[in-house]
């Protein structure tokens, strides 16, 4: 049985959660609702394997309560605001459900959470792969330094943090199998984005958190907004 609690600080969204799960017999519920100032002592005490977790709470941020946790549980964010979701992917969260809570997005993160936990459905994200560069030349890239990768004519450019960047003779369409799809999109034609690293959206501009501006193509924008609020 997957050992749960809510940790929420408005009434109706406590109740709405807590009989969508106590109907759901694989879950068993913490009777009390977490509160920010017993969050330690509670995660602490209990081994909790699934958390919904509102992101603002009585003053608190979610995020700076998950951040000392040395184990995390998987965990479901919930917010009036979607902006939250794309910093939701910087922890690992499980799901992401936007405010008002409905029932089939509760019951869609308790399948997730089920498949994760208890069929071990999870298979973590790889950190890195190499890049051929030449004839027998290889460079190990990370996932979480590439921002974007974008296409120069019959070359490709993966750009890093700190202003780096490394440039092969490739197409971009043989490199998209090789990065993980749970965080890197297309967004344009000649463009792959990191989720991790965009700032706003602004219609079809994307910022990205080192300034980068992109352009982003109207074909490619439902998919990338389906992702972030995944």
């Amino acid at each position: 049985m997957i050992k749960c609690a809510i940790v929420e600080d408005e009434e109706k969204d406590v109740r709405l959660l807590k009989n969508i799960i106590q109907t759901d017999s694989r879950f068993l519920l913490f009777p009390k609702v977490i509160t920010p100032d017993l969050w330690i002592e509670t995660i602490t005490n209990n081994k909790f394997d699934l958390l919904f977790l509102d992101v603002e709470l009585n003053g608190s941020n979610a995020f700076d309560l998950i951040k000392p946790l040395a184990i995390k549980p998987a965990i479901v964010v919930i917010s009036n605001y979607p902006k939250y979701a794309m910093q939701a992917f910087e922890y690992d969260v499980l799901h992401f459900i936007q405010k008002p809570i409905k029932p089939e997005h509760a019951l869609t993160a308790l399948e997730r959470a089920y498949k994760r936990i208890s069929l071990n459905d999870y298979k973590p994200l790889p950190d890195s792969f190499f890049l051929q560069t030449g004839r027998n030349k290889y460079q190990q890239l990370f996932f979480n330094e590439i921002t974007h990768v974008n296409a120069e004519g019959e070359y490709i450019r993966f750009n890093l943090i700190g202003d780096r960047s490394v440039m092969v003779y490739q197409r971009l369409k043989h490199i998209i199998p090789d990065l993980p799809q749970s965080i890197f999109m297309q967004v344009h034609r000649s463009v792959v984005v990191n989720t991790k690293f965009i700032k706003s959206i602004d219609g079809n501009s994307i910022l990205l958190t080192n300034g980068t501006d992109i352009t982003m193509g109207a074909s490619y924008k439902k998919q990338l907004i389906a992702l972030i609020n995944r």
